[in-house]
């Protein structure tokens, strides 16, 4: 299609951007590696501090969307437009964070 497009003659301005098409088991990984990573946390300052983890109290999570895309961009100029061959585009790597709070009780 970029190549029609790039014979057409027009002068298109338009953006590629690359997402994950799975975002669902994307989003649970995460989720469930945040968890992990806080549980071992907690249970390493637990232990310098001479006590050991609890019961877990309560977590905090906002459920606020993750956007998960690529940080690669790709903006076509009229130039490029105008030649013979699209260039390969290599998407960069998708970096994910998010955050919840977790409390456990502390027992001696």
């Amino acid at each position: 299609m970029l190549t029609t497009i790039s014979h057409s003659g027009a002068k298109p301005d338009f953006n590629i951007r690359f997402i994950i098409k799975d975002t669902a088991q994307i989003k649970e990984d995460l989720l469930v590696s945040a968890t992990h990573n806080a549980k071992e946390k907690a249970g390493i300052l637990a232990k310098a501090a001479g006590v050991r983890l609890g019961a877990l109290l309560s977590i905090d999570y906002s459920w606020q969307d993750i956007n998960i895309y690529s940080d690669t961009k790709y903006c076509a100029s009229e130039e490029l437009c105008m030649s013979s061959a699209m260039p390969e585009i290599t998407p960069e790597d998708i970096n994910l964070s998010d955050s919840a709070t977790f409390i456990w009780e502390l027992v001696d």
